[in-house]
């Protein structure tokens, strides 16, 4: 991950992303979640939750199973893949949805 300054794109600061000692690669689609990065991993169902001060992969959520089995045949055929992450702070949930995906999902946030 790299943070950047939006006046000249300088890189500011780098920040390898790790589970295990082991870099983890493709992230896409950031989102900022309760002090937790999220991120798609590119062109899979899986969306990586990184603790932004170390880099480090503290969770994992599978969004295979949100399509039926039908969809996701259709969306693989057509290119599709998991692929969007949106906090509403505001209903303690994220959207998650993908491309050529038929529907958006709400997942809801544990309360604290």
């Amino acid at each position: 991950l790299y943070a950047v300054q939006p006046d000249g794109f300088r890189i500011v600061r780098q920040l390898p992303v790790t589970e295990g000692g082991r870099p983890v690669t493709h992230l896409n689609e950031l989102e900022w979640v309760d002090g937790e990065l999220w991120a798609n991993i590119y062109q899979t169902d899986w969306i990586a939750r990184i603790d932004p001060a170390s880099g480090r992969v503290v969770g994992w959520i599978n969004v295979g199973a949100l399509l039926t089995p039908a969809e996701r045949t259709e969306v693989q055929r057509r290119g599709g893949t998991a692929n969007g992450i949106a906090h509403d702070r505001a209903n303690r949930r994220v959207l998650v949805t993908g491309k050529l995906w038929p529907r958006l999902f709400a997942i809801a946030l544990p309360t604290t």
